[in-house]
């Protein structure tokens, strides 16, 4: 009875890490910022746990960052990535940071803020910098 017991509980426990295990890719495209003294691309792909925010996967990378608490209700939001951006008291004044999510797709603007998505196995965070340039010429 005892050794059933044990079984069940390490088959249960290695089911456990199987499913909570996530490989989440970062996708960083610094092409439209102006005057960027980083590199045009970065990526980085992270085993996390699945149900982590886009967030605190984005916090593991080797990026800098720089975000904002806009309160409960819109959560976090980038400001900067390796200083490429604004700093927290000027949030969006040169441009904004846009959050796009693939999973065996093409990439989608995401619905959810990067402190509410919750990763899935096999995402791809991509983050594109948007300069406020760019609206006066639409």
């Amino acid at each position: 009875m005892t050794k059933t017991v044990f079984t069940s509980f390490v088959i249960l426990l290695l089911f456990t890490v199987a499913v909570s295990a996530a490989e989440v890719c970062v996708v960083v495209d610094f092409a439209d910022a102006e005057d960027s003294s980083s590199e045009n691309k970065f990526s980085d792909c992270l085993d996390v746990n699945s149900g982590e925010t886009a967030l605190a996967v984005l916090q593991r990378t080797a990026l800098t960052l720089e975000t904002k608490d806009f309160g409960s209700s819109l959560g976090q939001a980038i400001c900067s990535i390796n200083g490429v951006g604004d700093s927290s008291t000027n949030c969006f004044s040169s441009g904004v940071w846009s959050f796009f999510i693939a999973n065996g797709g093409d990439f989608r603007l995401s619905s959810d803020g990067i402190s509410s998505y919750r990763v899935k196995d096999d995402d791809v965070l991509g983050f594109l910098c948007f300069n406020n340039r760019h609206s006066e010429n639409r």
